[in-house]
């Protein structure tokens, strides 16, 4: 040490095994409460020695100066083998690297929420668009439902029209179907089924009629003998009046008692 130099001192101790922010703040509050000259009165500076290896013991060492003498310039020396170079800062110093220290940390908090705001912005963005799409899907779905609908629709009213069922729904034809597949002539080979109104036309290989039920009126068209074709109408649902039926009279009257005029004496 030079007379220039102010009057410092040096002491070196161990932490245990730790994370390395652990061993920092052990390290700095054993120099701060553990040191020669009180806390209020002196200026520390805590430097590690050598690097930080997990399950190792840490040794760090601290340089204490008077808080009087100032400007504390930086102290270089060898401690265990390593240079170490110790700064201090004096209270207004440090008072000034806190303020910088807070400003600093304003920054980044209001940065920080910029984006988060910004990214909260377009999340929700990002949401309205998605729900935006999806109810463009579902609209675009409906529409290609409904206009596949519509051309099953208009096929179906094709195919009825070229039988000659205009008006009539499948299910009408398919029950006309039904009742002549049920009630054909075992010996009828039919040939084609086309409809005329509401009548069904069956065009059969040869002159018997298609079917042996009377449920429906069957005409043949054309001569009898050479006809090939014969028109199916449907019957005329028949209708049953419902109403009340009057009681009949009993078959023998009731009897009743003769009574005995009451005489008043």
């Amino acid at each position: 040490m030079t007379a220039e130099a102010p009057t410092w001192f040096l002491r070196c101790f161990e932490i245990p095994a730790g994370a390395p922010w652990r061993q920092w703040q052990a390290a700095r509050i054993e120099a701060t409460h553990a040191g020669p000259l009180p806390s209020a009165a002196s200026l520390v500076s805590v430097r590690r020695l050598g690097r930080w290896a997990p399950g190792v013991t840490a040794r760090f060492a601290v340089a204490y100066v008077r808080r009087d003498e100032r400007p504390v310039p930086p102290i270089e020396t060898v401690v265990d083998g390593h240079s170490v170079r110790f700064a201090f800062a004096s209270a207004a110093a440090a008072r000034t690297d806190l303020r910088d220290l807070a400003v600093t940390g304003l920054y980044v908090a209001t940065a920080v929420l910029c984006v988060g705001l910004a990214m909260e912005k377009a999340l929700a963005a990002r949401a309205a668009n998605d729900l935006l799409l999806t109810r463009e899907e579902v609209r675009a779905r409906r529409w290609g439902v409904a206009e596949h609908r519509a051309d099953a629709a208009a096929k179906d009213e094709d195919l009825l029209r070229r039988a000659g069922a205009d008006g009539r729904s499948f299910a009408d034809v398919a029950s006309d179907l039904v009742w002549l597949g049920r009630t054909k002539r075992p010996s009828a080979i039919i040939e084609r089924v086309r409809w005329n109104g509401p009548a069904m036309r069956v065009l059969v290989d040869g002159s018997a009629p298609p079917t042996t039920s009377d449920e429906r009126a069957l005409a043949p068209i054309g001569k009898i003998a050479d006809a090939r074709e014969w028109e199916v109408k449907r019957s005329s649902p028949s209708v049953v009046k419902i109403g009340l039926t009057p009681p009949r009279p009993p078959t023998h009257p009731a009897r009743v008692a003769p009574t005995r005029p009451h005489v008043v004496p």
